[in-house]
């Protein structure tokens, strides 16, 4: 079994909303998955942090593997959570890493992205 471990010293803290606080205050815009594949977000350019519902993703984590067989030398892997991606149409998608629920998205969820955004702009402009 891999060892799992989230590298807590290059991960920024979390912004916590109060009860009077919305994500979209805090500066989050919401989407809501329509496709289990590839989460379409026009305009972003660049992806800060990311949360189901009020959930905070982890944008990586580091996985020990062993570099041979005798499982005595191993090596630490960042795995990435989510990626940002250009979808087919040159827009903008959010893709699932394979470590987190296999890559896939849940249809109906609530996703909420921080970020950088240039409105209808391609990630080639």
């Amino acid at each position: 079994m891999l060892n799992q471990q989230l590298d807590v010293a290059n991960v920024m803290p979390f912004e916590q909303p109060t009860r009077e606080q919305s994500p979209e205050e805090l500066g989050f815009r919401r989407f809501v998955v329509t496709n289990r594949d590839a989460l379409a977000l026009p305009g972003c350019t660049e992806v800060e942090e990311v949360r189901l519902g009020r959930a905070p993703v982890p944008a990586f984590e580091l996985h020990s593997v062993p570099t041979d067989s005798t499982h005595r030398n191993f090596k630490t892997l960042r795995v990435h959570n989510y990626m940002l991606a250009q979808g087919d149409d040159g827009t903008p998608v959010l893709l699932r890493g394979l470590n987190s629920n296999d890559g896939k998205w849940q249809i109906g969820a609530e996703v909420y992205v921080r970020g950088e955004w240039g409105e209808g702009k391609s990630l080639k402009t």
